[in-house]
């Protein structure tokens, strides 16, 4: 079996699994990458020696470490599953250990920049108010955007504050909005009109909004506020949310469930994140400062 007969039989393999068309196409791209780079013409040519050389060229090249292991993962998985159809006697990648990820810290916006992105945004246009709705949905339930823009008009309650989204792996969840984001969703729907499409954020064309468009117009705006650009994207709308949700004290275990995760890892990070202003937060609920303590005299300090 060849290169491509490899891949294609690989491909079957993700669609048997029913992963989603994201995570499939996500596959195409970065093991396209690979073979453009590798040029192999069976599979026993990719030996453990090319595959260290192409995340070697991938770091050399200034990718992130994310991008790196996320490559190692795809290529891991697609040899495991050669070798374990005998297409291959042996796995080149099996005594690879994983590119290390250098962990930074996430940033979130403020309070006030999201305010600053918010006055930039022209409400009374068509797309205003489809961009104010969407962005408004995001920092207010922390979704992520391929969740928001896959969103039926059919999954909403706006009686409620309710919508129902597809996450990762095709897992469904129910997720709370508030009453800003419903005025803002009303006023989109009013100016969206009558528009054949059944998905809730769509273009001037009337077709559902891609995620490269909506991620453009979210970085047009934090530019126009002043707000550096770097990292500062949709996904800090999500990072947020669950910043400010803990800090007005929401619990961890409805925040794991709003955001879709299945494990409390990236959770703790948000509990990482909203605990920066620990003297402030221990000013106002520490418990033995509210307590008159016997034989305790209160000190002024400056």
């Amino acid at each position: 079996m060849n290169w491509k007969q490899s891949l294609d039989l690989f491909s079957l393999r993700c669609q048997a699994q029913n992963l989603s068309a994201r995570t499939r196409q996500l596959y195409r791209d970065e093991l396209r990458l690979f073979t453009k780079w590798a040029n192999p013409t069976f599979p026993l040519d990719v030996t453990p020696l090319v595959i260290r050389c192409y995340l070697n060229e991938c770091r050399e090249r200034g990718l992130s470490s994310y991008t790196v292991h996320r490559r190692f993962r795809i290529l891991r998985t697609l040899f495991r599953f050669l070798h374990r159809e005998c297409v291959i006697t042996e796995n080149p990648i099996k005594n690879i250990e994983p590119p290390r990820i250098v962990k930074k810290q996430a940033r979130a916006f403020t309070v006030e920049e999201i305010k600053a992105i918010i006055k930039q945004i022209h409400q009374e246009t068509d797309l205003g108010s489809r961009d104010y709705a969407l962005i408004l949905l995001l920092a207010d339930t922390g979704l992520r955007l391929s969740e928001a823009l896959s969103i039926p008009i059919t999954s909403l309650n706006l009686g409620k504050g309710l919508v129902r989204v597809m996450g990762k792996g095709g897992k469904e969840r129910e997720v709370a909005f508030g009453i800003a984001v419903r005025r803002a969703l009303v006023n989109w729907l009013a100016r969206r009109g009558d528009i054949a499409s059944k998905q809730l954020f769509v273009n001037r064309f009337g077709v559902q909004l891609h995620s490269w468009q909506a991620e453009h117009r979210i970085r047009g705006y934090v530019k126009a506020a002043g707000i550096p650009t770097y990292h500062m994207n949709a996904h800090a709308l999500r990072h947020f949310f669950a910043v400010e949700y803990l800090r007005n004290g929401g619990d961890i275990m409805t925040l794991q469930k709003q955001l879709g995760h299945t494990t409390l890892d990236m959770v703790r990070v948000y509990v990482a994140m909203s605990t920066t202003d620990l003297s402030r937060v221990h000013a106002t609920a520490g418990p033995l400062d509210r307590i008159d303590l016997p034989g305790f005299r209160r000190v002024m300090f400056r």
